[in-house]
């Protein structure tokens, strides 16, 4: 029994593998290393939402687009060239040229402007805010506010007007008036005649002869 006590003695306590002070500090690390991970994971699905409807609304875009290509054609800036009956030239530029696919006789012109030569060697342009081409027959309908200005030195305005390309006609329906160096004049419509060179005041009309 002494033996047995004193053996006992000598039995030493087992250590730890690893101190408790750096046991801790492992635990810190390891729960501060699991919340990064948590809130990296989190910052991640919200870029992924965001990218992802990004990307649906860029979808819809371009697939509006395409159904819209479908069912008209579109030119910026067009220019089309051509002469009418006295071999005069005649050009129509605008800011763009839309043809609806049910039509293919009609396009609508957004700003379109007409350069017209005479015959006798004069020029006049009009323009006005919106306008349609009837590809057929060569005629011009300008709506929205048209300005007719000469080289001689007049301007006519007028809410509606159509230009017949080929036969040099202009007719409006709409009250016209307009100036030139030498007189005012308002009335209820125009026509221009003979490309140009001949105009009619339609209805009521009224001159003012200016004085110098």
């Amino acid at each position: 029994m002494l033996n047995a006590k004193r053996s006992s003695k000598h039995i030493k306590k087992a250590r730890p593998l690893y101190p408790k002070s750096q046991t801790n500090r492992f635990v810190i690390i390891i729960k501060v290393l699991l919340l990064i991970i948590a809130i990296g994971l989190v910052f991640m699905v919200l870029i992924w939402l965001k990218i992802d409807h990004k990307a649906s609304h860029i979808h819809n875009k371009q697939d509006l687009i395409k159904q819209d290509d479908v069912a008209i054609m579109r030119m910026t800036n067009p220019r089309l060239i051509g002469v009418n009956e006295n071999k005069k030239l005649f050009k129509i530029v605008a800011h763009s040229a839309t043809q609806p696919s049910n039509d293919k006789q009609v396009v609508k012109l957004d700003h379109p402007q007409a350069d017209i030569e005479n015959k006798d060697g004069t020029s006049f342009t009009m323009k006005s805010a919106a306008g349609t081409l009837i590809r057929k027959s060569d005629v011009i309908n300008l709506t929205d506010g048209v300005i007719l200005s000469h080289n001689a030195g007049y301007q006519l305005f007028t809410e509606k007007a159509t230009i017949d390309l080929r036969h040099g006609k202009i007719c409006s329906r709409m009250p016209t008036w307009g100036y030139s160096q030498d007189a005012n004049i308002q009335s209820q419509g125009m026509q221009i005649l003979c490309h140009g060179s001949r105009i009619i005041f339609i209805g009521e009309t009224k001159v003012v002869l200016l004085q110098d």
